[in-house]
Order: C-alpha cells, then sequence, then structure tokens
C-alpha cells in the first residue's frame, strides 16, 4: 500500500481532500489499515485475479473526474473504462456499483448525478421522487454490513434498499464514530481504496463506488 498524506501541489492530479480515509488518525496512524490505500493500478491486479474486496472505493484523478476538465473528457475516459469491467464475471458478480458525483457546479444545493448498476438491484422501473443525498451511500452500507450508524445524518437518510434485493452479510459490531466506521470498513471487508494513475498524482471529485453485497 501507499498510504499518501501530502498536500495538492500545482498541476498535480492528485488533492488530499479528495481521499477521506487518510484523514482518519486510526487508519492513518495503523499501518495495516494505510495500507489499503492504494494505487489503482491494484484494482487491475485484484480484479484479474478474482481477489477483489468486498468493498471498494475508487476515485479517478481530477481530470478523468471533469472536476478540471469537463464530462466530455470525464465520459470519454469513464465509459471504455467502465464497460471493460462489465463483461468481467469477477466484477460483475453479486456487486452493486454507485457512480456518483460529490457535487455539481457550485456550492450551493447540489443536483448530481448517481446510479446504481449490477445484479444486486431489482429489475423494472426504478425511478421515484426520494431525497437521496450522499448519506444514503452511507446507510446503505451500514445496513448491508449491520454496522450501526453515526448518530448524524445517516440516521434518517434514505438508504438504497428499496432498489436492491435482499442482502446483509458479515454482522459487524455498531460503531460511533466516523473513524470507527471508516477504520472497520478497512479492518472487517478488507476495503482496498483505488486512486487513479500515480497516488501521488490522484484525486477523488466524481467518484466511482462499487461494493459488494455478498461475495463467497
Amino acid at each position: 500500500g501507499n498510504c499518501f498524506t501530502g498536500m495538492k501541489t500545482d498541476g498535480a492530479a492528485y488533492v488530499r481532500e479528495h481521499n477521506p480515509f487518510i484523514s482518519m488518525k486510526n487508519i492513518s496512524n495503523n499501518s495495516t489499515r494505510c495500507a489499503n490505500i492504494v494505487n489503482a493500478d491494484q484494482f487491475e491486479v485484484d480484479l484479474a485475479s478474482n481477489d477483489l474486496p468486498q468493498f471498494v472505493f475508487y476515485v479517478p484523478d481530477r481530470f478523468n473526474d471533469a472536476h478540471e476538465t469537463n464530462l466530455t473528457h470525464a465520459t470519454s475516459w469513464f465509459q471504455p473504462w467502465f464497460d471493460d469491467k462489465l463483461q468481467n464475471v469477477n466484477f460483475t458478480a453479486n456487486t452493486l456499483s454507485l457512480v456518483v458525483f460529490d457535487e455539481s457546479h457550485g456550492y450551493g444545493v447540489n443536483h448530481i448525478y448517481a446510479s446504481l448498476i449490477g445484479s444486486p438491484v431489482t429489475s423494472g422501473a426504478n425511478e421515484d421522487t426520494t431525497n437521496y443525498t450522499h448519506y444514503s451511500f452511507t446507510k446503505t452500507v451500514e445496513e448491508n454490513w449491520s454496522l450501526g450508524n453515526l448518530g448524524r445524518n445517516d440516521v434518517n437518510a434514505e438508504p438504497f434498499s428499496k432498489f436492491l434485493r435482499v442482502n446483509n452479510i458479515n454482522n459487524i459490531t455498531s460503531t460511533s464514530s466516523v473513524e470507527s466506521l471508516m477504520a472497520k470498513m478497512l479492518d472487517y471487508m478488507r476495503s482496498n481504496l483505488y486512486f487513479n494513475h500515480d497516488i501521488e498524482k490522484t484525486a477523488v471529485m466524481g467518484v466511482i463506488v462499487s461494493f459488494t453485497l455478498h461475495r463467497q
């Protein structure tokens, strides 16, 4: 693992603030946990060997995430990259992928694109008018692995469960802090955080997140 903790440098494709896990001291100060923050090349290795962890947080660099470019550039990178993964059973088996951006153009009320893809998603028309936020992702992860909640905005967040088939695996002790939750993701779910390109030159604005609901 790399456990990169550096700050942004001019022209670099990486900004530290886009790597949330490294900001948790019980991760950055723990070499075992921190080792799971890896280069995106490791994702391809794990995929090829059918050794993907149960929770994956994959981040494009800030050019491929459209932060420093535009959606045309981002989609020209993402479509062939993701389409290739969807042809690989090592990626698709029992896996839910959430494709989502972290923000829209400004800092006001954000309306962003998000999509759930994978075999756990129920068939049929899955559109509704429910208000979802990034806490919905947190709530879905908490419910899937019985993590408990943070006692914050995740408590009342609407999870994506209505779109998913019955899941819930690996009953894990409840947590009470952001650091505890994120650390347990690394400890118990053998999570890997993949960053696009060299770890010193990566970023996290538009994020691609996938996690398995059940992997034998």
